[in-house]
């Protein structure tokens, strides 16, 4: 069954999709800049136009519904399969909503895909406390040894800053005037 994505303004954007507008709410709800449709590229002679940039983390991201839970764990459709090269430096595929389960460090209702591996997740870094998107949300790996020098097996993908973000992308109510345009 194909569901049709409802376009939805937000912040002046017409995003494509309900989903693609809830990722703006989770970014600006922790003070990521972010940038709609920035750029687009050619990619072995397909045309490629991701969906968002985040400067701040040199992040290009693509946001995909999530179809099911067994989903996940299957690399997304996208215009470079089986390409070799991509000229984006990190180009990110998140499918699902942002959530995650509050009471659950492994209940993630989306996953993060870059080219030939999977599960990276939004997580903050324990010392200076700057969002970045990492392999299994290993947040010692955000900022490498300047702030945690010794692992970069530290998680940090439910703290209380990301929880209030994914709880607001959630909430949003665009149909009943809630989420100024």
């Amino acid at each position: 069954m194909m569901i049709t994505p409802i376009e939805t303004v937000y912040k002046g954007y017409r995003f494509r999709s309900r989903l693609e507008a809830r990722w703006a709410i989770f970014f600006d709800s922790l003070g990521i800049p972010w940038e709609y449709e920035k750029e687009g590229f050619d990619i072995g002679g397909k045309w490629y136009l991701p969906d968002f940039y985040l400067p701040q983390i040199d992040t290009w991201i693509e946001i995909k519904p999530a179809l099911g839970k067994d989903d996940l764990d299957e690399w997304p459709d996208h215009p470079f399969e089986g390409c070799n090269q991509i000229s984006l430096p990190h180009l990110v595929v998140i499918k699902g909503d942002p959530w995650v389960d509050p009471e659950n460090d492994s209940e993630f209702s989306y996953n993060g895909f870059i080219i030939g591996d999977f599960y990276y997740w939004f997580c903050e870094c324990p010392v200076c406390g700057k969002i970045g998107i990492e392999f299994e949300g290993r947040s010692a790996r955000i900022c490498g040894d300047k702030c945690c020098p010794d692992s970069d097996k530290e998680y940090n993908t439910h703290s209380p800053r990301l929880l209030e973000a994914y709880r607001k992308a959630r909430q949003a109510r665009f149909e009943h005037g809630e989420i100024g345009s």
